[in-house]
């Protein structure tokens, strides 16, 4: 990539497809085979520009927005292309930062943003990925095609699934939670009935709940020592915080400005 590049304030969307990225990988690649111990973190984020990469092709809308998030990037003291003057490391966090915006601002082409084989960056600014960032809070998150289209996959459910999708909103995100938890909240709270045909049990009707909201990605099963027989559930931090925003527009469940529900919400009665 040519230095006039590193040094222009003016960068074009195209550039950015065609130089910078393909640049930033190559440079990532190579950290990957020198950085044994961030070797992981290395990979997501070479990962995630690919993605990025592929995704640019064709989107013009936010070509303001992402020129002005590559100009952190290719600041000296961030950038992973100039002599360094940081530690890899904080590079890395601040690359990690910006890439998280990048992904918030890109639709998802042909399939739902949230699918579980395509995860998001989701670590806030400052903070660390495994903490749990307060994207409901935030105006980006809020107006964010991820959000949107997650409306989308929400208005295609029935009552029933949406309510008990909803119960996600008050179980922090990545935390595994039984089957059978969720099966005598959702009948304790009315959700789910015992049939009166008795064609099928409670458990198969929280069973096809269960099928749909992990098909739709919006629940991802939890495996354990490599049984096929599932009997917990997550929720992403991303899928969390979009569950979240729509959990309080319908005053399902009362939240504090962190997100956590108290105990004296609505429940959805």
């Amino acid at each position: 990539m040519s230095a006039s590049t590193l040094k222009s304030d003016k960068i074009c969307f195209e550039s950015i497809r065609v130089d910078i990225i393909p640049a930033l990988i190559d440079h990532l690649n190579k950290a990957k085979d020198d950085e044994k111990d961030m070797a992981t973190q290395i990979e997501k984020l070479r990962k995630d520009l690919i993605y990025i990469a592929q995704t640019f092709t064709g989107l013009k809308n936010f070509e303001e927005s992402a020129c002005d998030l590559f100009k952190i990037l290719l600041k000296p003291q961030h950038s992973l292309l100039a002599a360094p003057t940081q530690s890899l490391e904080e590079k890395l966090r601040v690359h990690s930062k910006v890439i998280m915006k990048l992904k918030l601002l890109i639709p998802s082409p042909d399939k739902f943003l949230f699918n579980k084989d395509n995860p998001l960056v989701l670590a806030d600014i400052g903070k660390e990925p495994d903490s749990v960032p307060d994207l409901h809070l935030s105006k980006v998150f809020k107006d964010s095609p991820a959000l949107k289209e997650f409306r989308v996959v929400y208005n295609s459910l029935s009552v029933i699934t949406k309510l008990c999708l909803l119960c996600f909103a008050a179980i922090p995100a990545n935390e595994a939670i039984k089957k059978r938890v969720l099966v005598h909240w959702w009948v304790g709270e009315g959700f789910v009935n015992p049939p009166v045909d008795g064609e099928k049990t409670v458990e198969e009707i929280a069973d096809g709940i269960f099928q749909e909201l992990t098909k739709k990605g919006c629940i991802e099963p939890v495996y354990k020592k490599r049984r096929l027989v599932v009997h917990s559930f997550k929720m992403h931090h991303l899928i969390r915080s979009a569950v979240i925003v729509i959990a309080k527009e319908v005053r399902f469940f009362n939240f504090d400005n962190k997100g956590l529900s108290s105990s004296d919400g609505e429940g959805g009665k």
